[in-house]
């Protein structure tokens, strides 16, 4: 798989008289969509202008939500002088991906914006929109004093990396006998936080 970091212009091909380097297709990367919260979406056919907003909506999507920026991944399934590109993107711990690819780097990357957005608009159109969003920073401290104060074992974490390529974690924790599983998170002290929240909600039921 060709990272972009190594991507040469067509010209800079012929210029160098390299020939195209043919690549292993990948495997496609699974989506996982949970409940978030955002402004509808439009999903109309967009314009020329149109298509080079969704990065932007986004990206506000996530400042409005107080969630860490979107972070693309672009992959090359081409070759350097002709190249096909494909991005994934994750927001709030979620990866959404093209089912199609592209010429240019710009245009695969709008596109997956685009398909992260039609997908989060989807999901609260079916179940729903919550109406506070849960700060997840304390909720590692707030699940070991409930421990302390019930005179429980403290809970125990695992956290494993769920996509090397993406490099996502992924986090369990056992507290009272019960395992709970957090959402993809973009480093371990996160994922673990998510952990902890998803049993903090078991409890208070």
């Amino acid at each position: 798989k060709e990272f972009m970091s190594s991507f040469k212009e067509p010209e800079q091909c012929a210029e160098s008289g390299e020939g195209p380097l043919r690549l292993a297709s990948s495997r496609p990367v699974r989506c996982t969509i949970f409940l978030v919260r955002m402004d509808a979406v439009s999903t109309s056919s967009p314009g020329v202008h149109e298509r080079f907003m969704h990065k932007n909506r986004l990206k506000e999507y996530a400042q409005r939500s107080a969630l860490p920026l979107p972070v693309y991944q672009t992959m090359n399934e081409g070759s350097q002088c002709a190249p096909l590109f494909r991005s994934t993107v994750i927001v709030d711990g979620l990866a959404f991906s093209s089912s199609q690819t592209f010429v240019r780097l710009r245009e695969s990357e709008q596109n997956v914006a685009r398909v992260a957005l039609e997908g989060i608009y989807r999901k609260i159109k079916q179940e729903g929109c919550p109406l506070i969003r849960v700060d997840t920073t304390f909720c590692k401290s707030i699940l070991n004093e409930y421990a302390v104060k019930m005179n429980m074992d403290k809970p125990i974490y695992t956290c494993s990396q769920s996509d090397v390529f993406l490099r996502a974690f992924i986090s369990t924790v056992l507290f009272n006998g019960t395992m709970y599983k957090g959402v993809v998170r973009r480093n371990k002290k996160e994922a673990e936080q998510l952990a902890a929240c998803v049993a903090i909600e078991s409890i208070l039921g």
